[in-house]
């Protein structure tokens, strides 16, 4: 992460601009969107949420989720498979990555 993306959060979460849920939820096309309209805020959240489970989240875990999003068979959303791995659920997640970040 460089310092212009931690600052890039940092001023999303005081601007109120962060809504994990929404974000890892959406598809292709709204990720596109917001990369375009944003300032490129679609590809610096997305590397932040990879550099935060890479850095903070155990393998198991991560693999775990790993998992989850290869099956294509599951089709629940981002956010749920996210709840399933991640101690405390989607909410604790959240929390989580704002603390490191904000």
């Amino acid at each position: 992460m460089t310092s212009y993306e931690k600052g890039r959060i940092r001023t999303m979460y005081m601007l109120g601009e962060i809504n994990l849920r929404t974000f890892v939820d959406a598809d292709r096309t709204l990720f596109m969107k917001k990369q375009r309209n944003d300032e490129q805020y679609a590809y610096v959240l997305a590397h932040a949420l990879v550099t935060f489970m890479v850095e903070n989240v155990s393998r198991q875990i991560l693999g775990n989720l790993i998992g989850l999003l290869q099956d294509n068979k599951d089709k629940s959303k981002v956010s749920e498979k996210i709840a399933r791995v991640y101690p405390g659920g989607f909410e604790t997640f959240e929390k989580d990555f704002e603390k490191l970040y904000r």
